[in-house]
């Protein structure tokens, strides 16, 4: 029940109608087994990690499309919930297509906060030691994480200390 209240609030939405870079389901069943079903927009692209080295220029362009997207969802009150490499892609146009809606935050209380949290490496803390749910302010995280590795082809923590012994 709660993952169908999630899926349908989200198709409700009709995000791709207001974005066609937002690829988000448009539709959705439960199948004869009791799986959720759904059919979401060809989100041209690749991830980050796949993606071909680009001239600083282009990647300004390619932050300045993702940031554009980013907003969209913050000005409906929307957090995507699971900014990463892999869920921003990159068309060799330098379009940036959001995928993977799943871990969505949506600004109804009524509507059931995601149980996924997204990929580690771009969690912010309040996320890794499970005192919050994914919301705008850990999108916002997510998303200096990925303009940091997306300009500087690293992640930010890269090189920096793993245990306390080397600080």
């Amino acid at each position: 029940p709660v993952a169908e209240a999630r899926i349908d609030a989200l198709v409700g939405l009709d995000l791709h109608s207001q974005n066609p870079f937002l690829a988000a389901p448009t539709h959705w069943n439960t199948n004869s087994h009791g799986e959720i079903e759904h059919i979401a927009p060809f989100a041209d692209g690749v991830g980050l990690e796949e993606d071909t080295p680009r001239p600083l220029p282009e990647l300004l362009e390619i932050a300045l499309h993702a940031i554009c997207q980013w907003q969209v969802l913050e000005d409906a009150g929307l957090a995507h919930g699971d900014i990463a490499p892999s869920n921003l892609l990159i068309s060799s146009d330098g379009a940036s297509h959001w995928i993977d809606f799943d871990g969505m935050r949506f600004p109804d209380p009524d509507i059931p906060v995601p149980e996924t949290i997204g990929h580690r490496s771009m969690l912010a803390p309040e996320l890794r030691n499970g005192s919050s749910s994914p919301d705008i302010l850990s999108d916002r995280f997510a998303m200096t994480v990925y303009l940091n590795w997306l300009l500087l082809s690293r992640h930010p923590v890269t090189g920096l200390a793993d245990t306390p012994a080397e600080t």
